[in-house]
């Protein structure tokens, strides 16, 4: 029973993750043909990092923990927030979808 409750929870969240992560695409493709204004921030969270994204200095994508893994870790470092931040918006730019893989903390080095 707490397994299909388990496996539930991280269908739903990808299926929410994956709506947010389409909608941000379809609005960044918008603002960045448009020439609004991306910028990234770090946000201390807790014990660690998180990022803010801003279109035109309204938060975008905030993030307060480490995508693409489970749980709620933040990141160790300012830097390291923020490496992760400019690769979101390097995909928004390219009008891709602004989501975070493993592969991209690996390449990142970012510490899990």
């Amino acid at each position: 029973m707490i397994n299909r409750q388990k496996n539930f929870y991280t269908i739903a969240a990808f299926i929410t993750l994956f709506a947010l992560s389409y909608s941000c695409n379809h609005a960044a493709k918008e603002n960045t043909s448009q020439g609004h204004k991306l910028d990234i921030a770090a946000i201390q969270v807790g014990n660690g990092w998180g990022y803010n994204i801003l279109v035109d200095n309204k938060v975008y994508i905030h993030q307060y923990c480490i995508p693409a893994v489970g749980g709620n870790k933040v990141f160790s470092s300012k830097e390291d927030a923020l490496k992760t931040a400019r690769v979101v918006v390097e995909k928004m730019m390219k009008g891709k979808i602004p989501s975070i893989t493993r592969h991209d903390l690996d390449s990142l080095n970012i510490a899990l």
